[in-house]
């Protein structure tokens, strides 16, 4: 029988936020054999790249930010 593995979805509005305050976080979910989708807002290819070597998929998404 197969066995599910367990999916978590963090999102945020910063690419960065993900790589510099949830990095360890997302790190320690993964070992414990759960799959990531990340997601956050205009990362360039070097945040992108950062994120995907922690998660398994990661979604650029448009945020509008009123002031």
């Amino acid at each position: 029988m197969k066995t599910k593995k367990n999916r978590v979805l963090v999102v945020g509005t910063l690419p960065s936020s993900l790589i510099n305050f949830r990095a360890h976080l997302l790190e320690e979910i993964k070992r414990k054999g759960c799959s990531i989708i990340a997601m956050a807002s205009k990362a360039d290819a070097e945040e992108v790249r950062q994120i995907e070597n922690v998660v398994d998929f990661y979604v650029d998404y448009d945020v509008e930010r009123m002031v």
